[in-house]
């Protein structure tokens, strides 16, 4: 087909409608509203590229396939989340440190592989299995019958504890 160049500026004051094809070497400058329509929208063609948002996204964000897309990777994180609301989650793989404020519901097993730090009240409603050496600088108050098993178990007391059995 024709070409037609423009060696300056090209003004057009009325509605353009192109049927074809558009290359852009240079720049694209849009202002006012933009609408892209269509199949798969590509935006960059290396990882050198940068997608830059100057403005809010206001949308959800939702994959085109379930559990296929990743949100960073192991050499490029992002530094922080903010959710206001619930948070569903596979599975969380915490690599450092985890603070809770409130109240942390588990519904299932729950493995910790090193200290575990608890201030203030805990509850637990089912099953507490410990491997290794425990240490409780509090009270500890049990309401239901307590079974230590193995071969070697025993309790350490210091010489001026106390201890209650029975109902009161």
């Amino acid at each position: 087909g024709e070409k037609i160049q423009f060696l300056k500026n090209l003004d057009v004051d009325a509605n353009v409608d192109i049927s074809g094809n558009v290359d852009i070497a240079g720049n694209l400058t849009v202002e006012g509203l933009s609408t892209l329509n269509g199949g798969t929208l590509t935006l960059g063609d290396a990882a050198t590229d940068n997608v830059v948002f100057g403005a809010d996204v206001n949308s959800n964000i939702i994959p085109n396939t379930d559990d296929a897309y990743d949100l960073g990777t192991a050499t490029q994180e992002l530094r922080n989340i903010f959710i206001d609301g619930t948070a569903h989650i596979d599975r969380l793989d915490i690599d450092e440190n985890a603070t809770i404020t409130g109240t942390l519901g588990v519904t299932n097993t729950v493995t910790f592989n090193d200290t575990l730090g608890v201030t203030g009240a805990t509850t637990l409603n089912s099953t507490l299995g410990v491997g290794g050496v425990t240490t409780l600088n509090d009270q500890l108050n049990v309401n239901a019958p307590v079974e230590i098993a193995g071969a070697s178990s025993f309790i350490h007391l210091p010489d001026d504890t106390e201890i209650h059995v029975g109902t009161g």
